[in-house]
């Protein structure tokens, strides 16, 4: 399994590190032996932090690692025998656990309340219904502390992540379709109402949120991959960036002088996208199979529609500003040296235009159509600096990584501007904001507009909030071929 074997190779790597931490005290003490047993303050010091180092590492994270993959291997082990007994108020990690029987909203917002949600969580993600690269993807954002910050994933996790909030949850839908009262047992009933929302919508089952997992896309949109990703339960965010501290050369004895960064506050405004979905009335019986396929398809519907708006997304409106729009707003474009005419020139010009600081982690971002044209100047003029690389990693263009963007611009037009590559440290120049999770809600019954009589027809509502914004204009650069 892919997710067990990440986590052994986690392992192996922690344990690595130990074990360097371990020769490195090893050839300390070797040393001091050579000189005859005497050591420096500092050499004692230092000898002293590796120590309690190794001793953190050994005792902490590789004790449960080490349980967290025994305990998984068991659970992969039992797959083939009949489920567990469900005891309410087990212990998290005995074979008796219900890790849903906990009330997330009630719980106090301390550090010991926060790892038991967290330790849930992962125990949830290890038996859900997921592919091992959903797997992986979740696992992921849930150590990523800036998607994760203060266990909102995790929450949402334990949330709606049940079998029984899913069975809830279907079984709302279909009452609602047929105007009658869900019958709901005590433990649906409570799981159902963790995942309502405060306008009486119901959060999508952990295993259908696209907002929550990857569940395909029909686009090439690595943004996501790049830009600096934050999560937050608030209607806006609020970051803080800087150019940096700069140093000076001072006279001896003299003041020294103000070094102190300008300090400023980018803000980035969330906006509310929104699926409606239709079906018919002869879809009523199949209301589960509508539910299990609507996430899929809901993915790939905010996969497009983000793509679109992050690339190229206009200012001031409903939408999520896009990277290309907030760059040549900021003036951060690089002209071509001809107009109308795409040339090896230009790909130089463009990463000689960035800041030198931001080289070690840029990137290219390019239509299919572009990347080709930009492979053709190889072939014409002798250079190499397009290169494609094996098992799915991305090519590299001088040096840097470079990614498709279905849709960033691929047609050279002679009557616009041509806004065709995007280099720099993405993640240091735009940053991406989820409002945690999507709700859903079911429409009854659809009108015709034009006289106001049912279609025959019902819908899925379903809504998410994001937004996006520029946090460092300086880190990238756009091509223009004018």
């Amino acid at each position: 399994m892919k997710y067990l074997e990440m986590l052994r190779q986690q392992l192996a790597a922690l344990e690595a590190r130990h074990a360097a931490m371990l020769d490195e005290l090893d050839a300390l003490a070797t040393d001091v032996e050579s000189r005859g047993g005497a050591t420096t303050p500092e050499e004692t010091e230092l000898a002293r932090s590796i120590e309690a180092d190794a001793k953190k590492l050994s005792d902490d994270e590789i004790v449960v690692l080490r349980s967290r993959i025994s305990e998984m291997e068991a659970t992969v082990a039992a797959r083939a025998n009949a489920p567990r007994p469900i005891v309410p108020g087990a212990t998290p990690g005995t074979a008796g656990q219900d890790i849903y029987d906990i009330d997330v909203r009630s719980m106090p917002r301390t550090r010991e309340a926060q790892n038991e949600i967290e330790t849930r969580a992962r125990r949830a993600l290890e038996v859900m219904d997921l592919s091992e690269d959903q797997k992986e993807f979740v696992e992921r954002r849930l150590s990523d502390k800036r998607i994760n910050g203060k266990g909102a994933l995790s929450r949402r996790m334990v949330q709606v992540g049940s079998d029984t909030y899913r069975d809830a949850f279907a079984k709302a839908a279909a009452a609602q379709v047929l105007g009658q009262i869900p019958f709901l047992s005590q433990d649906e009933a409570r799981a159902l109402t963790a995942g309502t929302d405060g306008s009486g919508g119901y959060a999508m089952p952990f295993t259908l949120d696209p907002t929550l997992i990857d569940l395909n896309a029909g686009v090439m949109n690595p943004i996501r991959q790049l830009a600096r990703i934050r999560t937050t339960m608030t209607d806006n965010w609020q970051g803080v960036a800087s150019a940096g501290v700069t140093a000076s050369w001072d006279a001896e004895s003299s003041e020294v002088s103000d070094d102190a960064p300008t300090i400023t506050q980018p803000a980035v405004a969330i906006k509310h996208p929104r699926l409606f979905v239709p079906f018919t009335l002869e879809h009523e019986d199949d209301i589960d199979t509508i539910l299990a396929d609507f996430g899929p398809e809901a993915g790939r519907a905010k996969d497009r529609l983000e793509s679109a708006a992050f690339a190229t997304g206009a200012t001031g409106g409903n939408n999520a500003p896009g990277i290309v729009t907030l760059l040549v707003a900021a003036s951060k474009t690089v002209a071509s040296a001809t107009s109308d005419t795409y040339a090896i020139a230009d790909v130089y010009a463009t990463q000689d235009a960035l800041p030198d600081r931001y080289d070690a982690n840029a990137s290219w971002l390019m239509n299919k159509a572009i990347i080709n044209k930009t492979r053709q100047f190889g072939t014409a003029n002798a250079h190499s600096f397009l290169v494609y690389l094996d098992a799915g990693a991305p090519g590299q263009l001088l040096g840097a990584p470079l990614y498709k963007w279905s849709s960033l611009d691929g047609v050279i037009n002679a009557a616009a501007e041509n806004y065709i590559a995007v280099y720099g440290d993405i993640a240091e120049c735009y940053t991406i904001v989820d409002r945690l999770g999507m709700t859903i809600e079911l429409v009854p019954h659809l009108f015709n507009t034009a006289n106001n009589l049912p279609t025959g027809q019902r819908g899925l509502y379903a809504r998410w909030r994001v937004g996006a914004g520029l946090t460092n204009a300086d880190a990238a650069r756009v091509l223009n071929v004018t």
